[in-house]
């Protein structure tokens, strides 16, 4: 038998978000409604913080099997709170956040992934709800690996 060569962290980082990609699409199968269910929570939960300090909340536009924040979307505009999403303007580089119109739509960013258009108000979260494809016990996140989202909570 041949021993287990211990995988370097970007070997086990790549293995593992492969899992959670197929864990992910799974459960989108099965739960094709968790995005209302999501949303439920997310306001039972941080009402009343929306009520007295987050008037800014930036969502994601989903991709592929991510889970539907368009439940939440109108969850926070019937409360009054600002939906932002996230537009990369240069590689390597912090997202920024742009106001989301349902009336001045969406446009194609890079990476396929729909965005306000240029010219929509930029502003800067209270709240900022990741996509994922895991999270550790300690909370540190797993993203898709471009670090945008890193890098935006850094700075």
């Amino acid at each position: 038998m041949i021993p287990a060569i211990p995988l370097g962290i970007v070997q086990w980082k790549e293995a593992f978000r492969a899992r959670a990609k197929k864990a992910r699409a799974d459960a989108a199968g099965r739960q094709p409604s968790a995005g209302h269910h999501a949303a439920s929570q997310f306001m039972m939960h941080f009402g009343d913080e929306l009520e007295n300090e987050a008037k800014n909340v930036a969502l994601y536009h989903p991709k592929g099997d991510e889970l539907d924040t368009e439940p939440l979307a109108k969850a926070l505009a019937d409360r009054g709170v600002a939906v932002l999403l996230p537009v990369v303007v240069k590689k390597n580089a912090a997202l920024v956040f742009r106001l989301f119109e349902s009336d001045r739509g969406l446009e194609k960013g890079p990476y396929g992934i729909m965005q306000p258009p240029e010219g929509a108000e930029e502003r800067r979260p209270d709240v900022v709800v990741t996509p994922l494809l895991g999270v550790r016990r300690d909370g540190a996140r797993l993203g898709m690996g471009g670090g945008y989202y890193d890098r935006t909570i850094e700075a």
